[in-house]
C-alpha cells in the first residue's frame, strides 16, 4: 500500500538465456483509478563472452601427411559460465579435441584445446573453425 506522495520500490528480477533484447508489457493497478497504467519492461540478454589468446595461427611450412598438434586456451571473460562447441569445415585439414566443453568463472574460466593438424596435399590453404557460444548469434 502506497499513500499519496509515498513512494514503493519494486524490483523485476530478469535472467535472459540469450543474447536479444527483449521486451514485455505489465500494468499497474491503482487503487481510486479507473485505468490501468502501462508500464514497459525492457532488458537486454549478454550472451557468454571468451576470447582466444590468439588472433591466428601459422602453421608454416609443414610436411605432407605429417601430423602436428598446437594447443590454443580459450578463455571466458564474461560473467556467466560459458558452453562453447567447434565447427569445422567438410574436409577440413583441422580437428580439435575437445570438440566442446563448458567454462567457467575465474579460476575455471579456461581451457587448453588442442587443434591437429595434417596437410595430404601441397600448396597454400586457409581454413576457418568456428567456435560457437550457446545463447550467441555469431560464431567467436
Amino acid at each position: 500500500e502506497v499513500f499519496p506522495g509515498g513512494v514503493r520500490e519494486v524490483t523485476f528480477t530478469f535472467i535472459p538465456d540469450n543474447a536479444v533484447s527483449f521486451k514485455a508489457q505489465a500494468v499497474l493497478q491503482v487503487d481510486g483509478m479507473l485505468e490501468r497504467v502501462p508500464v514497459t519492461l525492457k532488458g537486454a540478454g549478454l550472451g557468454p563472452k571468451a576470447k582466444f589468446l590468439f588472433d591466428s595461427l601459422d602453421v608454416g611450412k609443414v610436411y605432407i601427411n605429417a601430423v602436428h598438434n598446437y594447443s590454443i586456451e580459450l578463455e571466458n571473460i564474461g560473467q556467466i559460465d560459458v558452453d562453447y562447441h567447434f565447427e569445422t569445415m567438410e574436409g577440413s585439414r583441422f580437428s580439435c579435441n575437445p570438440t566442446q566443453g563448458k567454462l567457467g568463472r575465474i579460476p575455471d574460466n579456461t581451457a587448453s584445446i588442442l587443434f591437429t593438424f595434417s596437410a595430404d596435399k601441397k600448396g597454400k590453404f586457409e581454413e576457418t573453425v568456428k567456435c560457437w557460444l550457446k545463447g550467441n548469434q555469431e560464431p567467436l
